[in-house]
């Protein structure tokens, strides 16, 4: 009864299924973190300033 349900066929068609899915998923978390790094670049080069003039006022400051 399970062989004409699908059987051995069933099983090896779920798990390529199963890894093409998560192929899928994998790549999309990627993509994902590569956009969320890529959105960052510009508040870390605001913050990375700000921080250089509050280091670099007081020794301006002394000349």
């Amino acid at each position: 009864m399970n062989y004409r349900k699908g059987g051995e066929e069933l099983v090896r068609s779920l798990k390529e299924l199963s890894t093409t899915l998560w192929g899928k998923r994998k790549a999309q978390t990627q993509m994902k973190g590569e956009e969320a790094s890529s959105k960052m670049v510009f508040p870390l080069i605001l913050i990375f300033g700000i921080v250089m003039v509050i280091i670099g006022y007081p020794a301006l400051a002394m000349f």
